[in-house]
């Protein structure tokens, strides 16, 4: 009988240490891919420091559409046809707005959901 009780428990001994070292095993493939990914990063994750543009700075083209924050990081979504059919021009909308930054929507988006610059109106 005691013959017995010590071979399970050797038994279970040698299962934990088989799923220890698959456990490890595991451990190091996710290291590994995290790696990986660190030092590639996908292409189409946008870097948000470089799409923000100072009010100051115009929006390029005849059909753009924009994301507008002010002051208050109060945002808002604008198009073109918006700006130049309610206020003269585009420092006129900036003053009255109170608009701070602003950033074009197709920059803030993956590569995959993103307009042409055709379609966008214009370089920016």
């Amino acid at each position: 009988m005691m013959s017995a009780v010590i071979g399970i428990l050797i038994a279970i001994g040698i299962l934990i240490e088989c799923r220890y070292r698959d456990i490890k095993r595991e451990i190091k493939k996710i290291e590994k891919v995290t790696r990986e990914e660190q030092s590639n990063p996908p292409q189409d994750i946008v870097n948000l420091n470089n799409v923000w543009h100072n009010a100051k700075e115009e929006p390029k083209g005849d059909n753009w559409k924009i994301l507008c924050v002010d002051d208050f990081d109060l945002s808002w979504v604008e198009r073109r046809a918006n700006v130049i059919g309610l206020h003269i021009n585009w420092e006129e909308y900036v003053v009255i707005e109170g608009v701070k930054m602003w950033a074009y929507i197709d920059d803030l988006l993956p590569k995959q959901f993103r307009k042409s610059e055709q379609e966008k109106g214009g370089e920016k």
